[in-house]
């Protein structure tokens, strides 16, 4: 046997609630609404309906006076709003909306007659981000961070990140507090040395307040993908060169997942001479990834580089 008692049950339908325009600024008009059902089956009339700036159990200001819905059989919504002055001033706004906020109306379920919004917020922004090779190991990384919310940020730190959002951290730099509209450039380097990337290219993302010190009004745009030239670890990358006995150079170098056979040595007397090829070079392994070749020394100054063979 089932056994129901009908009833009513006024609330306001979850995530109905909202601002028109979101996030509006001090000074500025914005429309409150929100949709309300009855949720139960018992028909209901002239249900109030109340918006606040502020929690209304800690002195919240009513919006607008106490709205209400005429009617509303079993099932059946409605939306209810109020234009709201929005407060000059640089600071964020808790609104509310309450249903039936003097208790005059029978409800099974008083779980759903509050709900609330932060609203008057800042929002961070990568606007654009650039990199600059400076050397063979160092990365210059560059970003334009805006502020494109209502009031300012406060201060908080940009930070560049290696693989994903949350990937650890490679650079970083303190930003101070942004005024709404206001940006401004922030610029790390990073050394690359001695990672053992496995591409050319590393995903580095530039992220907005990583320590979520700014409350937001959008967190989801404060990450920004670049892809980020490296040096690839089997690519050479030359350690030593010394003379042995006045006769043979020893050029050491490291590769990952590499054979003697993949390398050719190349030298010139000078740098605007042509490269040649050192056809009498023997190359052996030293340990995996790191490599010797000795070559006949040649006059009294030579330049000496490692190519992959073709």
């Amino acid at each position: 046997m089932l056994t129901h008692l009908p009833g009513a049950v006024a609330g306001e339908i979850a995530g109905s609630f909202s601002l028109t325009p979101t996030n509006p600024a001090p000074g500025t008009n914005a429309i409150v609404s929100a949709v309300i059902e009855n949720f139960g089956d018992v028909p209901l009339t002239a249900i109030p309906v109340a918006f606040y700036d502020g929690d209304p159990q800690a002195g919240g200001i009513m919006i607008g006076g106490l709205q209400y819905v005429s009617s509303l059989g079993g099932g059946a919504t409605q939306q209810v709003s109020v234009v709201w002055n929005v407060p000059a001033g640089n600071v964020s706004h808790q609104v509310f909306v309450v249903v039936d906020p003097n208790n005059t109306l029978p409800d099974r379920d008083r779980s759903n007659n509050t709900d609330s919004v932060l609203q008057i917020l800042p929002d961070l922004i990568v606007d654009s981000t650039a990199n600059t090779q400076v050397g063979a190991t160092n990365v210059v990384l560059n970003a334009q961070i805006l502020n494109q919310g209502v009031i300012p940020t406060g201060p908080f730190t940009v930070s560049w990140r290696l693989g994903s959002a949350n990937g650890p951290q490679i650079a970083s730099c303190a930003v101070g507090s942004l005024a709404p509209g206001q940006s401004v450039p922030a610029t790390a380097s990073w050394n690359t040395g001695g990672q053992g990337f496995h591409s050319p290219y590393m995903a580095v993302y530039t992220v907005a307040d990583s320590s979520n010190a700014v409350v937001e009004i959008d967190k989801s745009n404060n990450t920004y993908l670049q892809m980020v030239g490296v040096v690839a670890n089997w690519v050479p990358q030359l350690t030593s060169i010394t003379v042995t006995n006045g006769s043979t150079v020893l050029i050491q170098f490291s590769a990952a997942n590499s054979l003697p056979n993949n390398f050719v040595i190349q030298s010139t007397g000078s740098l605007a001479s042509p490269w040649q090829t050192e056809a009498g070079a023997v190359i052996s392994t030293l340990s995996p990834g790191v490599f010797q070749a000795g070559v006949a020394a040649s006059g009294n100054a030579r330049f000496y580089r490692v190519q992959t063979s073709p």
